[in-house]
């Protein structure tokens, strides 16, 4: 803010609330890109899955990874 002219009160109340709310703002609107890539993923292995059929031990990770309580549909 110096390079443009103007000054802060670092111990001004409105500047230490504007911080404060900055911080708890962080991370208030989630990501979900990664969600929605695992999802498509894990969407691609389940899709045409059969009773008995046989995956591999990297796409049982992933579809374990998105939630744990999954592994009951599988047999190792």
């Amino acid at each position: 803010m110096a390079s443009y002219g103007k000054t802060l009160d670092e111990n001004d109340p409105k500047w230490i609330k504007f911080i404060a709310d900055m911080r708890r703002a962080n991370g208030a609107i989630p990501d979900f890109s990664k969600l929605q890539d695992d999802l498509t993923e894990i969407s691609k292995i389940l899709n045409n899955l059969n009773f008995g059929d046989v995956i591999d031990d990297e796409a049982y990770a992933k579809i374990i990874a998105l939630h744990e309580g999954w592994d009951k549909f599988f047999t190792m």
